[in-house]
């Protein structure tokens, strides 16, 4: 573990992004403030895995300054989403995201555009999640 964490502080983003998402598959509540730490990363796609893996961790709000980042980091992920739904991956994660922060509308209109495989409960494709 301490070796993903020496990574995610790594000069190059595409490190620091792997080390991030391996981190959160970890999903070790120790390593909440770690991932909230890369929140303000300088690299979008680091924020954002950042936020995804605290979402996966089952934490969509965290209180005081690393709660306005992971809110900014999730709005960044929902951007992204939207701008990039083609799918039904995407579609279900943005669903799932704004489910989390409150937004019922918003997660129902996306996870009705979202078929789904109901026997593996699932999007009908496999994804990165973002």
């Amino acid at each position: 573990m301490n070796g993903l964490i020496g990574a995610a502080n790594d000069s190059e983003a595409m490190v620091r992004i792997t080390a991030v998402r391996a981190l959160g598959i970890l999903a070790d509540p120790k390593l909440t403030p770690v991932l909230a730490a890369h929140l303000t990363d300088s690299s979008r796609v680091v924020r954002v895995s950042a936020a995804e893996a605290l979402m996966n961790m089952g934490i969509s709000r965290l209180d005081g300054v690393p709660g306005a980042a992971l809110a900014a980091a999730q709005e960044e992920w929902a951007v992204s989403l939207r701008t990039f739904n083609d799918d039904a991956a995407d579609h279900a994660a943005l669903g799932w995201l704004e489910a989390a922060r409150g937004r019922p509308e918003a997660a129902e209109q996306e996870l009705r555009c979202c078929p789904f495989d109901l026997t593996r409960r699932t999007p009908n494709r496999t994804s990165t999640w973002g």
